[in-house]
């Protein structure tokens, strides 16, 4: 298991992102989840704007 280290402003920002994220689902998540949440959503971004660009859009 490789440990990731991050600065502790990006550690408070995640957090706060975790907590709000589990608010509003109202189930438990840890850092895991919610990072593979944000890759998910970032790849949808970067996909949709390149399938956009492909088909006109």
């Amino acid at each position: 298991m490789q440990i990731l280290r991050v600065e502790d402003y990006t550690y408070k920002r995640l957090s706060s992102v975790l907590d709000d994220v589990m608010h509003s689902r109202r189930k438990d998540l840890n850092f895991d989840d919610l990072l593979n949440e944000l890759i998910d959503i970032y790849q949808e971004s970067v996909w949709g704007s390149i399938g956009g660009q492909i088909g006109g859009g």
